[in-house]
């Protein structure tokens, strides 16, 4: 079940171009749930870079399937990480304790498509980058999948 939902979100990813997080003039002419939509996913970078757990909670589905590969440094391989959502709110309460991540760090939301109940977008962020799908429950738009790595390193992951 799990690799078909991965597909899903591969094929979703590359069968629909990218809408960039507009800036702010264009910020009016978008839907409520544009804006929305874009609201949870930066409270859930900001649960990590702000040390709100509590965002965490209020972003993100409780049953949220997160998966996704990370470095432990830039020549070390890939390692699979899946992570659920109790480890995710612990994450958030520790992650930038000792202030590793800057003012400076990046936020970048780009919106793939938003319909009436559900969502796909990605997110850079100082971990790296997610490709998440979110669902409206009632009225607040909650993260339930997502996919993720650490930045790539260009020069290890060159063609040999």
């Amino acid at each position: 079940m799990m690799k078909l939902v991965l597909a899903a979100a591969v094929a979703l990813s590359l069968s629909v171009g990218p809408q960039e997080a507009p800036s702010e003039e264009t910020r009016e002419t978008r839907s409520e749930d544009e804006l929305a939509v874009e609201a949870a996913i930066q409270d859930y970078i900001s649960a990590f870079y702000d040390i709100q757990p509590e965002l965490i909670e209020s972003s993100v589905h409780p049953d949220v399937a997160k998966f996704g590969f990370f470095r432990p440094s830039e020549d070390a391989p890939y390692r699979e990480s899946p992570i659920t959502f109790d480890a995710l709110v612990d994450l958030a309460g520790s992650l930038n304790q000792s202030g590793w991540i800057g003012e400076d760090a990046p936020r970048k939301v780009t919106l793939f498509e938003v319909l009436d109940r559900t969502a796909a977008a990605s997110c850079r962020a100082a971990w790296g980058i997610d490709f998440l799908h979110l669902a409206k429950y009632g009225e607040d738009w909650k993260i339930v999948q997502v996919l993720w790595q650490s930045h790539p390193n260009p020069a290890a992951d060159a063609p040999r």
